[in-house]
């Protein structure tokens, strides 16, 4: 029993021995791995605790087993282990270093996070709803859309499509219905010019066959701020100018309908705050026509996002309204979508 206990003891202080080690000023001392140095703290992460950000201002002493990339405050660049001297001078690769000048660390043979941030990265997405009904009368409909986005660290430019159609059977000699045959196509694209400020361009087409518009295009340009600039929680707003054109189908026997061709303006809200497993998103877009300021279309999307147990699936439930204030003969003005989407993002 005594020699199992003996040995207990020297694999826990071999264990200890192995770890990189953190002695706070208030002497707390933390065993584990640096996993990273950036924005004033030390990402150790521990067996007992995970990942545990220490501010370097709490730090007294660190050494590690491994060596790290260290780039000080003045940009130079140092590798090497860290370990602090009896006198309490830290180094690195036996060369002195303050802690309060390291700007970033990070493990040897890793991408230098500060060359990565500034990469543009492509991100994708997917999603599908479909719903159906059997009995008197028959339904079927279902959405498709997709997006590609490509964000950078002053710029982001988001391309997507989607596709809504809803089918209503009914016995003859009624007629079947369609509640919704809708396309989008767009891109927009904006660019930071300050920290809060940017400027944008977008420009979406397509059609809505059961308001009876054969095509519709809307290109626009202006400014955008940010009202709330935080990591999980932003809200903006945008104005500028715009170009709106429509074309319609044009009813039997009835007066034909003019295409709406003017310049107009736009504004647009975006909201997406993001919780510990959740997030909620808004977009909101209105443009009035110049000309008359009454002629005006609003589109409008919410929805609440969960992620599900695979990492790349996330589920979707909203609501989506189309507003058009001067519709075409024989079509309402405002179409509403509520939809429960499955998202493969990655």
């Amino acid at each position: 029993m005594k020699t199992t206990r003996i040995l207990a003891l020297v694999a826990a202080l071999a264990g200890t021995a192995a770890a990189d080690t953190i002695t706070t000023k208030s002497g707390s001392v933390l065993n584990g791995t640096v996993k990273a140095i950036a924005a004033g703290s030390v990402t150790l992460d521990t067996p007992f605790a995970g990942a545990v950000d220490v501010k370097i201002a709490d730090i007294g002493r660190v050494s590690t087993v491994a060596p790290l990339n260290i780039r000080l405050a003045d940009g130079s660049l140092l590798r090497g282990v860290l370990e602090t001297t009896a006198g309490g001078v830290l180094t690195v690769g036996g060369q002195p270093a303050a802690l309060d000048k390291i700007a970033r660390g990070w493990d040897v043979g890793a991408p230098d996070p500060d060359v990565e941030a500034q990469k543009r990265k492509w991100a994708f997405e997917v999603a599908l709803d479909v719903a159906g009904k059997t009995g008197t009368s028959e339904q079927f409909g279902g959405s498709l859309s997709a997006s590609a986005t490509l964000t950078g660290p002053v710029d982001r430019l988001r391309l997507y499509t989607a596709y809504n159609y809803q089918k209503i059977s009914v016995p003859a000699p009624a007629e079947d219905t369609k509640s919704a045959d809708q396309f989008r196509f767009g891109g927009e694209y904006n660019h930071t010019i300050s920290e809060n400020t940017f400027w944008y361009v977008r420009d979406e087409l397509g059609f809505d066959r059961v308001k009876a518009i054969e095509f519709t295009n809307v290109a626009a340009a202006g400014l955008g701020h940010k009202l709330i600039n935080q990591p999980k929680h932003l809200l903006s707003f945008r104005a500028g100018l715009s170009h709106r054109f429509e074309s319609y189908e044009q009813p039997a026997g009835g007066p034909r309908v003019e295409d709406f061709n003017d310049l107009g303006l736009d504004f647009g809200l975006d909201h997406e705050w993001t919780f510990s497993d959740s997030k909620i998103v808004t977009h909101i877009s209105y443009v009035p026509s110049v000309a008359k300021f009454s002629d005006y279309v609003i589109h409008h999307e919410s929805y609440y996002e969960l992620p599900l147990k695979k990492a790349l699936w996330k589920f979707r439930v909203g609501i989506s309204n189309d507003y058009t204030s001067t519709p075409v003969p024989a079509t309402e003005r405002l179409d509403t979508t509520y939809f429960a989407r499955l998202v493969f993002a990655w």
